[in-house]
């Protein structure tokens, strides 16, 4: 049965004129925490300053972000109604990350809150003292990845590489189980979704002598686990001009082929190259999925460039280093 989305994409486009332009997060990097507030529409929290009124904080903002980011999608979730479930691929994969970054000891303040894992939720799972404990209420929930997690986050050393493996195998099972009754891009998102997570898994591990089994997701079309093993260690030379090749007619190409991108760089790189992808599927299918999965990545690009400028002042950056940092085009 073939699912319509049309009016779908109608209030996607309305929605994302609520998201914040390039140009007016650029002007933000000039201004201070108490300016990004009044942009996202905050009041002055209630405290023991003057007046009773205390400005925000970056800790405390980061958490309006997160809120808002969940609004959004916690919208678009409701106008899809059962069609939600087709978009696994967008709503699934909020919590994915949310469980990823639990598992490495992250706090909920910066985690996007879902219908399945509400911000109290997030709270009481980042009190949890390790990977086996987060795992552990999972599964007493009923959450789909608990069960998943639970054999491997039990062990006394758990490998948190080969955990978020199983995460995002698990993921991409039920993305791909929405996607069959969705359309050609959303059914190609999924299928580059996994070749990205095992792109990534190498940048991650280059030049250790590993193997990359553990690690390795399937359903993806450029990087097979034969050309995986050959190159899982390579110094980032040799990835960048393999990975470089392999995604050669893709945005993603330049980024994956630049040996000097790592870290929160390659994080950054990516994010940017999704949307440029996204928004060229936008143009050329403007009435199927791409346009509703070009707002979650507008959505999540501006959820990057608030956190940015939030914590700028804080981490000592200028404006210029922040206006360089921002991923919304």
């Amino acid at each position: 049965m073939t699912v319509s989305w049309p009016d779908v994409v109608a209030r996607s486009r309305g929605l994302g004129s609520r998201l914040l332009s390039r140009a007016r997060l650029a002007a933000l990097a000039d201004g201070d925490l108490a300016g990004l507030a009044a942009a996202l529409n905050l009041e002055p929290r209630t405290g023991h300053g003057a007046a009773g009124r205390v400005s925000w904080g970056p800790a405390e903002l980061d958490r309006a972000i997160a809120r808002r980011g969940a609004g959004l999608l916690g919208l678009l979730a409701r106008w899809c109604g059962e069609r939600a479930g087709v978009l696994d691929l967008v709503f699934g994969d909020e919590d994915r990350r949310s469980v990823r970054a639990l598992l490495r000891g992250a706090g909920a303040g910066s985690l996007v809150p879902t219908p399945q894992l509400p911000l109290r939720a997030l709270d009481v799972l980042a009190e949890q003292r390790g990977p086996a404990e987060v795992a552990s209420l999972l599964a007493a929930w009923g959450h789909p990845y608990g069960a998943v997690l639970l054999p491997a986050a039990a062990r006394p050393e758990p490998d948190l590489a080969g955990l978020e493996a199983s995460l995002s195998r698990a993921f991409l099972v039920r993305a791909r189980a929405g996607a069959r009754r969705g359309d050609r891009d959303l059914r190609e998102a999924v299928v580059m979704e996994a070749d990205l997570h095992n792109a990534t898994a190498l940048w991650t591990q280059a030049g250790q002598p590993v193997e990359g089994e553990a690690v390795f997701v399937e359903g993806g079309r450029r990087l097979d686990l034969t050309l995986l093993r050959g190159l899982w260690g390579q110094d980032r030379g040799a990835l960048a001009r393999a990975l470089g090749r392999a995604f050669a007619d893709t945005p993603f190409a330049a980024v994956l082929g630049d040996p000097d991108l790592a870290g929160a760089d390659l994080v950054r790189g990516l994010r940017g190259a999704r949307l440029r992808q996204a928004r060229q599927a936008a143009r050329l299918r403007p009435l199927g999925t791409a346009p509703v999965l070009l707002l979650a990545e507008r959505i999540r690009a501006e959820q990057h460039d608030l956190r940015a400028l939030a914590w700028g002042p804080e981490l000592g950056r200028s404006p210029a280093s922040l206006r360089a940092l921002l991923v919304t085009p």
